[in-house]
């Protein structure tokens, strides 16, 4: 009776799953659980790295990372150029066990990544001896937590020996408590300024404990002189220039108040009398009386009105309206010049500016003390608080930047997992404003880096960020990228979480094609690029009459790019500022070198074309068909996503190279919590708005607007059936498709593949359960 009953389990479950393929089917998904491990054979990059020796330790010369080569002097014949290609560990992922040290850094190797960014080490203080997540520990700050720095100081030296540089991150987010670490209160709540607080640079107690912390977690890693240390950031996205240009105004006043802001106040009057010789000169130049409140600094808000000429709310709020009218239509927000502004708001500003660059400054020299003269050091990421962050951070020796698209938005809670939204954009189809914008800050004169990018999961396209970014990177001869980020944890789950790349599949597929391309020499930088020939006037008027994070870029649009259209951004990509592309008939020149890669962007498709490389991205086209040099591609709908990079693994050109990596990525997805049988989880408006989505809840129960963004497993795989024939000079062609992590599975047959003399055609996820993302050629 028993067997019987089992046996009829048993049909039930197979019966069941079979209703469960057939639906997923119907719906153009397929279940899989991909591995997470070293990758091995064809996807392999780690030849890209060497284990770090002292001649490998960077210091900037000019605009680039460079080694200092074997006589260990920087600025010397010997010397090479380095492109750093990273990615962010942050918290628990940065502390792995001693036997997963190397595995984890051998697994980074096969990527193709060189560095790695350990960041918010100061985050999520624990005292409990067997949790390791942070640097620090619940006592006073700074406490070290000495079984985490244990790990991390082992770590370091593995991927050091794994050819992998460190990029060091100091003041993350350690949120300051009064009662245990001796700083006041905030506000009447009693709690301490949290993450992104301006304190952190003008608060003597809380520089004085960072300059400690810097000091003992330096010394205890052993970075006394080490060759493996490339980068240190002294401060993630904090400072008074960053708070200035909030998208609210009110901000400031929120974040600097209570004894915060007396303390400021003090530091602004000293300045004051420094600059102008006492107060009353101060009130003298400004043109104002000089009773109490007119000695305060100007706070945004107060900005809005000094520039009306008008307290009145309602006077206010016309006249920002009308302003924005006129940038619509293509005027300008801004005065014309430096005298057009009132005296006081640009001692504020520069008051500002001076505080920020001081504590820089001190912390640059305290590090540069801690570990070698010539070490690379960051201010912390500058596209927030610019234009005033860029004139404060022109002693720091590179410029830091973010950027991401389709950055989850909360529009409750903050950082909820059940409540939370994001504009679902393909980057191909026209996204691309976040990427060029950061052509703004460019310094002719220094190091680029883009220490955070991400177009973090649920988003549909977010693996064309990886080869976009590398290219656009490549062509524009920027210095370091560092996706973010690896992984909550070092643990046996593969799903995707929000930013990690760990489960992540579309992007794991391309990183170390996307690694050759970013460090090596295929993709040669475009020899007339120009940087925008900034003023200080144009950003002290920038940051007075705008005041907002991408003011900046707005006025490099309108004075650099006064003709870009409101619908597109081809002027600005082919503008020597920018980007060259190859649009209506327009060819491009990559280098002085002449070679001439064929770059192509049209709005919702964007393609590139080199000798060793063809990349192909599209979203909304509604085309079916695509010829890219010796490939074609055709699609079974209009309504496609595609996407595809083809690489010649032997450094041929595609139509002679007999061995070849074929990457075509495609939407993944975790599953319904809770739903029986599994189900795909879907991508919805959010509350019935189109320009909003998010993951469709599986229960409302409890006001759940959101799915979380931690996958459930099984994953799914979106199906994207299409035909793709390559011409070649090579006869015939084994094509292997290839298990998560690079292993080959048997070889492809017809109808699937079919190899003629001088033609190969490859059909891809035409057979139902097909999950595979890459595929290995080889011509016997």
């Amino acid at each position: 009776m028993l067997a019987q009953l089992l046996r009829e389990l048993g049909l039930a479950w197979v019966v069941l799953v079979g209703l469960t393929a057939i639906t997923a089917h119907a719906q153009n998904w397929v279940p899989f659980q991909p591995e997470w491990r070293r990758f091995t054979g064809a996807v392999d990059a780690s030849a890209l790295n060497q284990p770090l020796v002292a001649a490998d330790a960077i210091s900037v010369q000019g605009p680039h990372f460079k080694r200092v080569g074997t006589d260990l002097q920087p600025g010397t014949s010997d010397d090479r150029r380095v492109r750093l290609f990273g990615i962010s560990l942050s918290g628990a992922a940065a502390f792995p066990a001693m036997d997963q040290a190397k595995e984890v850094a051998q697994t980074l190797r096969s990527l193709g990544f060189n560095a790695v960014r350990l960041h918010s080490l100061d985050v999520s203080p624990t005292s409990d001896p067997a949790v390791f997540q942070s640097t620090l520990t619940q006592g006073p700050y700074p406490t070290l937590h000495p079984g985490a720095v244990e790990r991390l100081r082992h770590f370091i030296q593995v991927l050091g020996s794994e050819g992998i540089y460190v990029n060091l991150s100091l003041m993350v987010g350690y949120q300051f408590r009064p009662t245990e670490d001796g700083v006041p209160p905030l506000d009447s709540g009693g709690g301490g300024p949290g993450y992104g607080s301006p304190a952190h640079v003008f608060h003597p107690a809380m520089v004085s404990k960072q300059v400690q912390y810097a000091r003992q977690l330096m010394e205890a890693l052993g970075l006394k002189g080490y060759h493996g240390l490339a980068q240190v950031e002294v401060i993630n996205e904090s400072s008074l220039s960053t708070t200035w240009m909030e998208w609210d105004a009110k901000k400031w006043e929120q974040l600097i108040q209570g004894p915060y802001a007396q303390e400021l106040h003090q530091q602004w009057i000293a300045w004051l009398r420094q600059r102008h010789g006492s107060e009353q000169a101060a009130c003298k130049q400004w043109g104002t009386r000089c009773d109490a409140g007119d000695l305060q600094l100007v706070t945004p808000r107060q900005a809005q009105t000094l520039l009306a000429g008008s307290n009145s709310p309602v006077w206010q709020r016309l006249k920002e309206k009308f302003a924005v009218w006129k940038q619509q239509i293509g005027g300008h927000q801004h005065q014309n010049s430096l005298a057009d502004l009132p005296p006081k708001l640009l001692d504020t500003l520069q008051f500002i500016t001076d505080t920020d660059r001081a504590y820089l400054d001190r912390m640059k020299t305290l590090v540069r003390g801690l570990t070698r003269t010539t070490l690379p050091i960051a201010g912390g990421q500058a596209n927030f608080g610019a234009p005033l962050a860029l004139i404060s951070q022109r002693s720091m020796d590179y410029v830091d930047t973010h950027f991401y698209v389709s950055h989850p938005e909360f529009p409750g809670a903050s950082w909820s997992d059940t409540d939370w939204r994001f504009r679902d954009k393909a980057m191909s189809g026209g996204e691309w404003l976040p990427l060029v914008n950061l052509t703004a800050y460019r310094d002719p004169n220094r190091p680029f880096v883009v220490s955070e990018f991400n177009q973090p999961y649920p988003a549909t396209w977010g693996y064309e960020i990886i080869p976009l970014t590398a290219a656009f990177a490549a062509l524009q001869d920027w210095d370091a990228l560092y996706f973010f980020d690896y992984a909550l944890a070092h643990d046996k789950r593969v799903a995707p979480h929000n930013f990690n790349l760990k489960g992540d599949w579309p992007k794991t597929i391309q990183m170390g094609l996307a690694a050759r391309l970013f460090r090596q020499d295929s993709l040669k930088p475009f020899a007339n690029l120009t940087p925008f020939p900034a003023t200080d006037e144009q950003m002290w008027l920038t940051a007075a009459t705008l005041r907002r994070p991408d003011g900046w870029e707005q006025q490099v649009r309108e004075v650099a790019l006064p003709k870009v259209e409101a619908a597109g951004l081809h002027p600005a990509l082919r503008s020597r500022l920018a980007f060259a592309s190859k649009t209506h008939g327009e060819s491009l020149t990559s280098a002085a070198t002449g070679s001439r890669p064929s770059l192509d962007i049209d709005g919702k498709t964007w393609s590139l074309e080199l000798p060793s490389d063809l990349i192909l991205m599209s979203q909304g086209s509604r085309r079916t068909e695509y010829a890219l040099g010796p490939l074609t591609l055709k699609n079974t709908r209009s309504d496609q996503s595609t996407a595809i990079w083809m690489h010649a693994l032997d450094g041929q050109k595609i139509e002679h190279s007999r061995h070849m990596l074929l990457a075509i990525p495609t939407a993944v997805v975790g599953s319904m919590p809770d739903a029986r049988p599994a189900l795909p989880v879907k991508v919805v408006p959010y509350q019935h708005d189109p320009e909003w989505k998010t993951l469709e809840p599986s229960s409302k129960k409890n006001g759940d607007r959101s799915t979380s963004r931690t996958a459930t497993e099984p994953l799914w795989i979106k199906r994207e059936p299409r035909t793709i024939t390559l011409a070649s000079s090579s006869r015939t062609f084994e094509v292997y498709p290839l298990s998560s992590t690079g292993s080959r599975l048997p070889p492809l047959k017809a109808p699937v593949f079919q190899s003629e003399p001088g033609r190969h055609t490859l059909q891809v996820h035409t057979i139902p359960t097909q999950t595979h993302m890459w595929f290995e050629w080889i011509a016997p």
